[in-house]
């Protein structure tokens, strides 16, 4: 799963949270603009979920990718 943390209806850190109930073996890639104040609420997170902070280049989001689906 690829989202940004801030959404419309919710964050997509609760996104993630609802659709790993479902699927405990999701891999979760998670960006935001606002790294400072967002990663904390990544905090309980960092060994599941990766980060990759706005902006950032179509490489940068290849390597990101790729690192989740080698975890």
């Amino acid at each position: 799963m690829f989202s940004d943390i801030m959404l419309t209806d919710r964050s997509g850190l609760e996104l993630a949270e609802e659709l790993r109930r479902h699927r405990p073996d999701l891999k979760v890639l998670l960006t935001s603009g606002y790294s400072g104040e967002h990663f904390q609420l990544l905090e309980g997170h960092k060994k599941d979920f990766g980060f990759l902070e706005k902006p950032y280049s179509q490489t940068d989001l290849l390597h990101a990718i790729r690192e989740i689906l080698d975890r």
